[in-house]
């Protein structure tokens, strides 16, 4: 079949859109076959898969586009704009359809060539949006393929404004979401369900990177401003760093963060298996394990912090069957659980979690930061090993400042670990007026 367009299709040299809520519409591209799409305006391509059109709606009417067989590429190539970069919709608009499938030993890449590294370019970051807008319905899957979004500033969102997103990677499938550009502004975002969207994203034995850019920080959000998000990850604790997400700080990226619950969201993040790197201490996350270190002159890496139901939102995190979490920054590393407001609860059953700082404070904080009404709790269980290890200091805060909860649970053969190089290791409990508790049996 190589390369086909079927249906209700638009193409006019900038936008590519195949499929609407009038009509279906279908991209193929296979056997090994490489489609390239570039744009004749200054912004650009804008490439969708279901977008609003002119007609009676029809239900049943589903854009896709279907990348399959090795070798088969679809590549979008930015213009480099400054102002209106390259985008991917799946499922955009009020009541549309998008699908899109990477299968196969098939690749897509939407890139900016216009912003390498060192470039400074600002301004005009690639974006992907999956099912946004009213009752807009989007799904992208990754079946033993590859995707990359890379641009000056990238941005991935699953279900926003009302729509509903679905992100699937497996059988060994490879996703990527970076910024390969150095300015300041040119930030790095992987959101699942954002503005009042239901978004769910699985990682089944695969691998997702979200790398920030060279001076600018990056996050991961579950559950957003009103949305709802859902992550699950499943894969090998054989080899760390293989199947799993991976948040990752660049050279001199100031902060990264991944987030369960955010500002009136709801997030859940469940592990069975598999691994969670939130890394900003200057190396580089290899697919097939392991790391290497960022070239160059001078100490690299900022801060990074691993929160669950925090600013008014609330959150769950749980880990079993030999998963690994590690937190690790040249600066601060942090876990926040039921801060600011929020609401998180967070249980580790027979797995290990690590946070690391190289040069200032390891800290975990249960119930605390401004304001009051926070809750949270974590629990250690089976045999779970925590490990906070800090240069300068390594603490851990359980309910802080009045009207916060927090609770601390250390079960069943647990281990809590708090290291210090320079100076102290410190256990708090119930400061400034609030309400703190820490259970131990069986445990150290």
């Amino acid at each position: 079949m190589a390369i086909s367009r079927t249906g209700a299709v638009f193409e006019d040299g900038t936008s590519f859109i195949y499929g609407f809520t009038d009509g279906a519409g279908r991209l193929e591209v296979s056997d090994g076959l490489v489609l390239t799409l570039a744009s004749d305006s200054g912004g650009g391509p804008f490439l969708s898969a279901g977008r609003s059109g002119g007609g009676p709606p029809d239900p049943e009417a589903l854009g896709e586009i279907i990348l399959r067989d090795p070798g088969s590429l679809l590549e979008v190539i930015s213009a480099g704009s400054p102002d209106m970069g390259a985008t991917l919709t799946i499922g955009r608009d009020a009541g549309a359809r998008g699908l899109m499938q990477v299968r196969d030993g098939a690749s897509f890449r939407l890139e900016d060539p216009f912003g390498a590294d060192d470039s400074d370019a600002t301004g005009g970051g690639e974006a992907a949006w999956i099912g946004r807008g009213p009752d807009a319905e989007g799904r992208l899957e990754v079946i033993d393929g590859e995707f990359r979004l890379a641009g000056t500033g990238a941005m991935l969102e699953v279900g926003r404004d009302g729509g509903t997103g679905s992100l699937w990677l497996a059988d060994g499938a490879g996703f990527v979401v970076e910024t390969t550009s150095a300015g300041a502004d040119d930030f790095t975002a992987l959101r699942i369900g954002r503005d009042g969207g239901i978004g769910s994203m699985e990682i089944d034995h695969s691998f997702a990177l979200v790398q920030a850019g060279l001076n600018a920080g990056g996050h991961v959000d579950l559950g957003r401003q009103g949305g709802t998000g859902s992550l699950e990850i499943r894969g090998s604790t054989e080899t760390p760093n293989r199947d799993g997400l991976f948040l990752v700080g660049n050279a001199y990226s100031p902060f990264v963060e991944a987030r369960v619950g955010h500002q009136d969201g709801t997030g859940s993040l469940s592990m069975d298996g598999g691994s969670l790197g939130v890394v900003n201490t200057g190396i580089e996350i290899l697919r097939d394990g392991g790391f290497t270190v960022w070239p160059g002159e001078g100490e690299k890496g900022g801060a990074a912090r691993l929160s669950v139901g925090r600013w008014d939102g609330t959150g769950s995190l749980e880990a079993e069957n030999g998963a690994q979490i590690f937190v690790g920054g040249r600066e601060n590393a942090e876990l926040a659980v039921g801060v600011d407001g929020g609401e998180g609860a967070m249980r580790l059953d027979g797995a290990d979690m690590t946070l690391r700082s190289l040069a200032r404070d390891a800290g975990m904080m249960i119930g605390e930061w401004q304001g009051d009404g926070a809750e949270g709790t974590l629990v250690l269980e089976n045999d779970t090993t925590l490990r906070l290890e800090g240069h300068r200091s390594a603490f851990a805060t359980i309910g802080r400042w009045e009207g916060n909860d927090g609770t601390l649970r250390v079960e069943s053969g647990s281990t809590l670990a708090m290291i210090a190089e320079e100076h102290s290791a410190d256990l708090n409990i119930g400061r400034n007026g609030a309400t703190g508790a820490v259970h131990l049996t069986d445990s150290t």
